[in-house]
């Protein structure tokens, strides 16, 4: 099971081991397309900590916007982001031969929170060669939100940090490049 708390410390958002009672059997899971299996099957719960038994079940299909390519071998295979902000939660999918690390949004604020793919993100999407690199990673987000800290693995077998405009999806600058990052397990940013 894949978590992540809120940073407000509130609220918790997971992504289920178990399988929803329509998908509990090889059976029920054939019956379905594979758009149909995504809509159905794959969610994403958010729950107050005060109220763990009535989560938001939302599932992890595309709300709108594009879709890319192979979506539908994600599956439930995400790492759990919140923002700074309590109010997104950024899934990044694992990343298979088949189907590259993608990164999405969903914001918890709007009265039908979905799935956004944020294909522009440098790095991560179906041409991560952007920034020259292999599939990265997000580690975190400034105070305001505005800017994310992006992992970046190069064709070299070097690696970066990037700040990423959150916003409109462009690096903003490469920071520790002269860091063994193998070390670094985690960023932070001071308030």
């Amino acid at each position: 099971m894949e978590a992540d708390f809120s940073p407000d410390g509130k609220r918790i958002a997971w992504i289920p081991s178990a399988p929803e009672p329509e998908c509990d059997t090889v059976e029920k899971i054939m019956s379905f397309d594979r758009e149909t299996k995504v809509a159905t099957c794959d969610k994403i719960y958010v729950a107050d900590l005060a109220d763990m038994d009535n989560p938001l079940k939302i599932s992890l299909a595309i709300s709108s916007g594009a879709k890319p390519q192979l979506f539908e071998n994600i599956g439930s295979k995400y790492y759990v982001y919140w923002s700074n902000d309590n109010r997104h939660i950024y899934l990044q999918s694992r990343g298979v031969q088949w189907a590259p690390e993608l990164l999405f949004a969903m914001d918890l604020g709007s009265e039908n929170p979905g799935l956004v793919w944020l294909e522009n993100l440098p790095a991560l999407g179906q041409d991560s060669q952007v920034l020259g690199g292999k599939p990265s990673g997000l580690v975190g987000f400034s105070p305001d939100g505005r800017i994310g800290l992006l992992k970046v693995n190069t064709w070299e077998d070097t690696k970066e940090t990037a700040l990423i405009d959150m916003e409109n999806m462009q690096v903003l600058n490469y920071i520790l490049g002269d860091l063994n990052q193998d070390g670094i397990s985690a960023l932070h940013w001071l308030p």
